[in-house]
């Protein structure tokens, strides 16, 4: 029970008077030399004249932030980007914040080889602080969301399961006539080396081997009839040097076997037969190999070196867009008036990541609007930029080659190439090392060239895209992967363009509504003068 201290009975003081409204408000405290010591100000303790006051972007840092004054103070830096702190007006209301990984000017102060420290001056005439103020300021309610999100439930009918229904259906065995023949190989193997042969109806099995022994030379005359008087390079295609490769796979075994067998040559099965052609040439695996490497190597050379070459290009590109350095700024100076008295401003610069919440960050009560279409919409009636022959956003077209790039994946790429590389070289040690002079000195020019294009690649072109990467990854300030990188400002640009298409939509409409508008008053005032 509450026990007032108060006698019973005695009357009870009045209330205090309310304040005048005309009488002024106590003066604040002069701030501790620590805050002045975090802001980067200088104290005197020496009487005299008054020191300066500080500037208005440390001003309005200390009035918005509210640093305490026992926090740990950090040594001075280089004021890196600090006209991006001042603002034409002051924020009058209570915004939404743009969240993204801030970079402190001492974290740029001795770095020398990125975006922020070339000082591009970016006007603020176009900007409208007063409507961006007006779209994303902050709701008063509060929300009602309780940060659960709801679960469906699936259930599935055991009855419907066709899976839980499925049986295995019986293999077909099929019904083998029995001739007077002898097979070597196995059932499978068998089936892949005639499907195989097929392929080549009206040559023997002799010419078939000989297609891929020396396949420079015509196998049977264009009046003969015999290959269809096609060309060796159209009879033994890259496609069915391959399937051959997959059908020797393991037979390694079988092909001593029928080399081994002492019967009725006549007696052997078709596939049998082949096996046995292609036991009287040595190395015949190693020349099948050779010969597929002579078919795909320039071809592959090339996908590499244009992937590879494809890559530098677009981080040169990158790196050297003014277009895209101009609209880089814009974003951090809007960002930081955004940010004022949160811990995510000032800003110095930003992670190239971050821009992805342009797309992210939506005007209160407008979805459709985002924080994106009010820079796209800055960016191009900047007075300044057309005065200076400057398109703005012309990035979104001069950078085109990023889109093809972004689809490059370069781990992958750089995999595939060492795994050829390896293969091959293999292939090479295996040809060099044979005991058939002849086939080494047939083959010595051009592996001779793939080892030292193998080379170039793997060392020279590779060493290339890691410091392409890595000099766009410092530059911009961040460290994802070259192609994280490349994806990233893949869909900043089709962001930016579809931006464009709706903001243009937009005014499209809001002319339609005016004309419409001022038609309906003109009606109006027709009507009131008959």
């Amino acid at each position: 029970m509450f026990v007032s201290s108060q006698p019973r009975g005695a009357p009870r003081a009045p209330p205090p008077p309310p304040p005048s409204p005309s009488s002024p408000a106590p003066p604040a405290p002069p701030p501790p030399s620590s805050l002045n010591n975090l802001l980067g100000l200088k104290t005197t303790t020496t009487t005299g004249a008054p020191a300066p006051p500080p500037p208005s972007h440390l001003l309005l840092q200390r009035q918005t932030a509210g640093v305490s004054g026992n926090e740990p103070t950090s040594p001075p830096v280089e004021n890196v980007n600090a006209h991006f702190y001042t603002f034409p007006k002051e924020k009058c209301k209570k915004t939404k914040i743009l969240y993204w990984n801030k970079l402190a000017p001492s974290s740029l102060v001795h770095k020398k080889n990125n975006v922020w420290v070339e000082n591009v001056n970016v006007s603020m005439d176009s900007v409208n602080l007063t409507k961006i103020e007006e779209l994303f300021h902050c709701e008063t309610q509060p929300s009602t969301s309780n940060g659960k999100k709801a679960t469906v439930e699936r259930t599935a009918s055991s009855s419907n399961d066709l899976n839980s229904d499925q049986t295995a259906t019986a293999q077909n065995a099929g019904v083998s006539k029995i001739f007077d023949e002898v097979y070597i190989l196995d059932q499978k193997t068998s089936l892949k080396i005639s499907l195989f042969l097929k392929q080549f109806r009206g040559l023997s099995l002799e010419q078939i081997v000989d297609l891929v022994i020396n396949n420079n030379k015509s196998t049977g005359s264009p009046t003969s009839g015999v290959g269809g008087g096609r060309p060796p390079d159209e009879q033994m295609t890259l496609e069915r040097l391959r399937g051959l490769q997959k059908c020797l796979v393991g037979a390694e075994q079988y092909i001593v076997d029928v080399q081994n067998y002492d019967g009725d040559y006549a007696k052997l099965g078709m596939a049998e037969k082949f096996i046995w052609h292609i036991g009287q040439h040595k190395f015949f695996s190693s020349r099948l190999d050779v010969k597929c490497l002579q078919r795909e190597f320039d071809e592959k050379y090339k996908n590499f070196t244009k992937s590879f070459d494809t890559l530098i290009d677009c981080c040169r590109k990158l790196r050297s867009s003014q277009s895209l350095k101009q609209f880089l700024f814009l974003v951090l100076r809007v960002g930081n008036y955004l940010n004022l008295g949160s811990s995510s401003g000032p800003a110095a610069g930003f992670k190239i990541s971050s821009i992805k919440q342009l797309n992210a960050l939506k005007a209160t009560g407008r979805s459709s609007t985002t924080l994106l279409h009010v820079l796209v919409d800055s960016a191009e009636n900047d007075d300044n930029a057309a005065a200076g022959d400057k398109k703005p956003l012309q990035f979104t077209s001069q950078l085109s080659d990023v889109h093809s790039a972004a689809k490059i994946d370069y781990e992958a790429t750089k995999t595939d190439l060492m795994i050829w590389s390896a293969e091959t070289r293999k292939l090479i040690q295996t040809v060099r090392s044979a005991t058939d002079p002849q086939f080494v000195q047939e083959n010595e020019s051009f592996l001779k060239l793939v080892d030292e294009s193998l080379k170039e690649l793997t060392v020279e072109k590779v060493r290339e895209v890691e410091t392409s990467a890595k000099v766009l990854q410092e530059y911009f300030c961040d460290d994802l992967k070259l192609t994280d990188l490349l994806n990233l400002f893949s869909e900043f640009f089709r962001n930016v363009e579809r931006a464009k298409s709706d903001n243009e939509q937009l005014k499209m409409k809001e002319e339609r509504l005016a004309k419409q508008k001022e038609l309906q008053e003109l009606k109006k005032a027709f009507g009131q003068c008959l």
